[in-house]
Formats: C-alpha cells, structure tokens, sequence
C-alpha cells in the first residue's frame, strides 16, 4: 500500500512538471517585441511628459521679452546717438585727431589680439 501510494504521488509530481514546461504564453512574444521596439521609448527611458503653461503665461513672457528687446534696441541707439554728437561738436581739427586716434587704437587692439592668438598652438598655424 505504502509502495502503490509513494508511486502515485511520483507520477503526479512528473506529469505535473511536464505540463508546466508544456505551457505556452500567447502574449509573451508580443511583450517582448513591444518592449524592444516602443516607439516612445529608447532603450528603456521613458521620456518625460512636457508640462505646458496657460497661454496667459507664455504670452505675458512673450511680451516681456519684446519690450526687452525693445528697450536694448532704444539704448544701444542712444548711446550711438551720443557719440556721434560727441564728435559733430568738435571742431574739424579735433575731429580728424579722433579719427586718427580711433584708427590707431584699432589697429593696436587688433596686434595684440594677433599678438595673443599666435600664442597658442593653432594661432601659430595661423599666423
């Protein structure tokens, strides 16, 4: 009896272990090709969703922007205003001085930049 009994229990043990390994999922290649050819993700990283401002936000930021733009535009005239009134004050000698002082610091800055690049590895191939 003892015998008839532990045989049984054998023989469910091995039937049952070969109908697990018998199972087959219907989905489990779907998932797999899903998971390697999402369109919305690389290589596992998800992307992160984009969090959008109420208009009224981007468009008061928009307009900020312009009116910075704006009072940039309005100082950068200015100051050319300036110096061109710096310059029409002078008499005609002083003038051709500034101008000759102008060319000359110019051409100064523009040997040291030269001066200052050749220094370096690429300016020497350069220069």
């Amino acid at each position: 009896m003892f015998k008839g009994f532990f045989l049984l229990l054998i023989m469910l043990t091995v039937f049952s272990a070969a109908s697990d390994a018998q199972f087959f999922r219907r989905n489990a290649p779907k998932k797999a090709e899903r998971s390697l050819f999402r369109k919305n993700s690389v290589k596992g990283i998800k992307k992160e969703a984009k969090v959008r401002e109420p208009r009224k936000v981007t468009k008061a930021k928009r307009e900020q922007e312009e009116r910075q733009a704006k009072i940039k535009k309005d100082y950068a005239r200015a100051v050319e205003d300036k110096k061109k009134r710096v310059v029409e004050i002078q008499s005609p000698e002083v003038q051709e001085r500034m101008k000759q002082n102008k060319k000359n610091t110019d051409l100064s800055y523009r040997e040291r930049k030269k001066n200052k690049a050749s220094a370096t590895r690429k300016g020497r191939r350069k220069y």
